[in-house]
């Protein structure tokens, strides 16, 4: 059951105090790993929530879907949105986000989340696909090289 009673959609996706961090790699000012902690309800295909990092605070609404293992979600800071799209591996979620919004373009990174009663390493991809998904989101902003054998031609 989760905190308000209500029965858990699936064991995977527990209502209650998440913990986590995102990644920003474009930025090496900042640290790699910037935690925040959640207070995450998962209900009827939707995720709500509220929680803070070193950004602020922030509001936490989305969906989910307990077969595909995937959510996406908006976290609502006082002066922004930023787009989260994750994977549930059973133990955490992980995945990227997405600034459209940021000065200068788009700005993106990696995340990953678990029920704060779970050990970061008790997720069997935590590392890993935090930096994969991370690795994404820089490589859908740059631009694609030129293939090999063909020069750029003027129009």
């Amino acid at each position: 059951m989760s905190p308000a009673g209500e029965p858990e959609p699936d064991a995977s996706w527990p209502s209650g105090p998440w913990k986590g961090y995102w990644t920003e790699p474009q930025r090496p000012c900042f640290p790699f790993r910037n935690r925040m902690d959640l207070d995450l309800r998962f209900h009827d295909g939707r995720i709500d929530g509220n929680g803070s990092d070193r950004v602020g605070i922030f509001s936490i609404s989305g969906t989910f879907d307990v077969q595909e293992a995937r959510c996406s979600f908006r976290k609502s800071y006082a002066g922004h949105d930023v787009h989260y799209d994750g994977r549930n591996d059973g133990t955490g979620i992980y995945g990227g986000w997405k600034l459209a919004s940021f000065p200068g373009g788009a700005d993106s990174g990696g995340f990953h989340i678990w029920p704060a009663g779970a050990s970061e390493e008790s997720s069997a991809r935590t590392e890993t696909e935090a930096r994969n998904a991370t690795r994404k989101a820089i490589l859908r902003r740059a631009p694609s090289p030129p293939v090999s054998g063909s020069p750029l031609r003027a129009p």
